[in-house]
């Protein structure tokens, strides 16, 4: 892993600090599951594959989803729950690819080469999550990242990322804003895909039955 960013978000408020993620968020990643086991029916949960995490989010496609009918005593360890960061480790968009999970994502469970951090009560997840949407991560993941073949990073190098970590109430209350915020991106784009609908018909009728 390099050692080349050892403050990647620059100079701190002096009550602030550097902390590696691993010591606000318990890691892991998931197993290898028999594919030939997976189901589209919609039985079980739903496992959360690289496929499955886009920017910012999940995505639940048909095509895309696939479940695990059961899940056994070996395989509780890696069910997931609402406010989970996951991150993909690997693609062209390593880095890029991760999501906060939301109840409407659950039952599910965590797959290889999926990396997931839940957050220690001394960490706000909200927080944890917009921490990977900044340039600072992903200047970070174009340094570690692995160059031949398929690119990827390791457990280690999500592991000694080094986050900035101010008190909890100020987290909270950064969180809080930034998650207002994608309230209202989130609530423009719907109006954004609503009006290009709205187009698209108008364009069919005006195109070929004229005003």
């Amino acid at each position: 892993m390099s050692e080349a960013i050892t403050q990647p978000f620059g100079k701190l408020p002096i009550e602030w600090s550097y902390q590696p993620v691993v010591d606000n968020a318990e890691f892991l990643t998931g197993p290898a599951f028999d594919s030939t086991k997976f189901n589209t029916d919609g039985i079980g949960s739903r496992l959360v594959r690289g496929i499955n995490l886009t920017k910012g989010t999940t995505r639940w496609s048909e095509d895309k989803t696939k479940y695990w009918a059961e899940v056994s005593s070996d395989l509780e360890r890696y069910v997931l729950a609402e406010g989970d960061v996951l991150i993909g480790m690997d693609g062209s968009l390593v880095g890029q690819n991760y999501a906060h999970l939301k109840q409407s994502d659950l039952p599910a469970l965590l797959v290889q080469r999926v990396a997931r951090l839940r957050s220690k009560q001394t960490f706000d997840p909200s927080f944890l999550f917009n921490i990977f949407a900044t340039d600072s991560w992903l200047t970070y993941v174009e340094l570690v990242k692995t160059n031949s073949g398929i690119p990827h990073i390791s457990n280690g190098d999500i592991k000694q990322f080094l986050i900035p970590f101010p008190p909890l109430p100020e987290q909270q209350k950064i969180a809080a804003i930034l998650t207002s915020m994608d309230n209202v991106i989130e609530s423009t784009q719907a109006q954004i895909n609503k009006l290009q609908d709205l187009k698209t018909g108008m364009m069919q009728e005006l195109l070929t039955k004229g005003i």
